[in-house]
């Protein structure tokens, strides 16, 4: 090991523990006057899921990889293709639920008069003259 790698292991166990950071302080979170320990049970919440995520962005990011190799063939294999379709939908599907599953826990969280008010932020928060995202495929 070099000398600075063992600085810095040195460094890093001479260090007092410290509470972790959560993974993104959660929006609006002094607006609703959220105490410590649903910041706790907030910050537990998002870190399962952005674990839970992982193996199925990953599965996701090869399936696309796999269909974009088959797209460009001169001859692709249609039935691949919809195949990897389909596989594709599946995990978004996955993805899309254990999204929705973290924002019903979170709301699990939140008092009646917090749940309410961050309704009232979000509606703030979002442009007048938005318009609606187009959803689909990107062409790239």
């Amino acid at each position: 090991m070099s000398f600075i790698g063992n600085l810095a292991l040195i460094l890093l166990v001479s260090m007092p523990p410290q509470r972790p950071m959560p993974i993104d302080p959660p929006l609006f979170s002094t607006e609703l006057g959220l105490t410590e320990a649903q910041l706790d049970s907030i910050s537990t919440i998002r870190y399962l899921t952005k674990k839970e995520l992982i193996p199925l962005q990953s599965e996701l990011r090869m399936k696309n990889l796999e269909l974009r190799h088959e797209m460009e063939k001169d001859e692709p294999n249609e039935r691949k293709i919809m195949r990897l379709a389909d596989e594709i939908a599946q995990i978004k599907a996955q993805i899309r639920k254990k999204n929705l599953i973290k924002t019903l826990n979170v709301r699990k969280v939140l008092t009646p008069e917090q749940r309410r008010k961050l309704k009232e932020l979000r509606m703030k928060r979002r442009p007048r003259h938005a318009k609606p995202r187009m959803r689909g495929p990107r062409w790239r």
